[in-house]
């Protein structure tokens, strides 16, 4: 009985174990059964390399477990911006544009079928819109590409602004224009080689001077701002020296007069100063000769000075000890 009942309880683990192993397997073929798409997205089976089914709407799916595994494609806008090259255009002339370009996937198969992988379809986008770019601007001069030009008056003239410096008119529409030629001829190469995918738009982001160009423009550009330099400084000494020159003639004029005046001023003091002194003789001379006298005194005494009188004084002794009127 003890055999018996060891070999039950044996059995029953053993279907215990096996149990198990059958739900964990149910688990995993179940999670590996199922997948979800997202909105931005597409979702591609694959079963042995082949596409068997293409999900386009959001949701969860089912697919064979074990076999079938699912390739995820973006279905969102995607931007590839092309690296700047070197293109000559009508004049042979080089121009460094950079060009940027929007596309989305349109046909996922025919995508995964072309293009592979999002890496690979920018690489190809750079190919034909390098292509199309070339032929394009080859068929257009530098001022359209740039998009400005001198600007210039009824009799060809270029315009120039205060500086002296040309101004320049924008050419936004022939740029527009070059821009929407290179659009129509990558859109015609990726609907010919069947990618699956649809340009949206493409855009010049730059259009400029290779390195050597762009030095010698900054360096005529320099030699013009300081052509206007000099000539504005030339135009500063002028009407400095003009105001300047002008100030120092009204300044000899002012002192002029002022001397003039002065002159007329101490000719009129010294008449009235003249006529003062002939009054003064006329009225008593022998005080005022005492007055000169004591005036002579305080000029030619110095201070601290001993004086000796005697009659040989010049009568100065005796006008001090008799004075006139006394």
């Amino acid at each position: 009985s003890e055999m018996e009942d060891s070999g039950k309880s044996g059995s029953i683990i053993a279907i215990a174990v096996v149990v198990g192993i059958l739900m964990v397997a149910g688990c995993a073929a179940g999670s590996s059964a199922l997948y979800s798409v997202d909105e931005s997205e597409y979702g591609l089976e694959l079963r042995f390399g082949e596409v068997r089914n293409v999900r386009t709407e959001p949701g969860l799916y089912v697919k064979a477990p074990f076999v079938d595994t699912v390739q995820f494609m973006n279905k969102r806008t995607l931007r590839a911006d092309i690296p700047p090259r070197e293109v000559p255009d009508r004049d042979r002339e080089r121009l460094i544009i950079d060009f940027v370009v929007r596309y989305r996937i349109v046909a996922p198969v025919a995508f995964r079928k072309t293009l592979r992988n999002e890496a690979t379809a920018e690489e190809r986008i750079a190919s034909i819109m390098f292509s199309a770019m070339r032929d394009t601007v080859a068929q257009n001069d530098r001022t359209e590409i740039i998009g400005a030009r001198p600007l210039l008056d009824e009799s060809g003239v270029v315009v120039s602004n205060e500086e002296g410096l040309p101004r320049y008119e924008s050419l936004v529409d022939s740029r527009d224009r070059i821009g929407d030629e290179i659009l129509a001829r990558i859109r015609d190469a990726a609907e010919d080689q069947d990618y699956g995918i649809e340009i949206i738009d493409a855009a010049i982001k730059r259009a400029d001077f290779p390195v050597q160009v762009t030095q010698s423009i900054i360096d005529r550009l320099i030699s013009e701002r300081r052509r206007v330099a000099e000539r504005h400084r030339a135009d500063g000494e002028r009407e400095y020296l003009a105001r300047t020159g002008d100030a120092q003639k009204r300044a000899d004029i002012i002192l002029a007069e002022a001397r003039r005046d002065a002159r007329q001023e101490r000719g009129e003091g010294d008449a009235e100063a003249i006529g003062l002194v002939q009054k003064a003789l006329t009225i008593n001379p022998e005080f005022y000769a005492f007055l000169r006298t004591l005036e002579s005194y305080e000029t030619s005494i110095q201070p601290g000075a001993v004086v000796v009188l005697d009659g040989n004084d010049g009568g100065y002794l005796e006008m001090l000890v008799s004075p006139p009127g006394r």
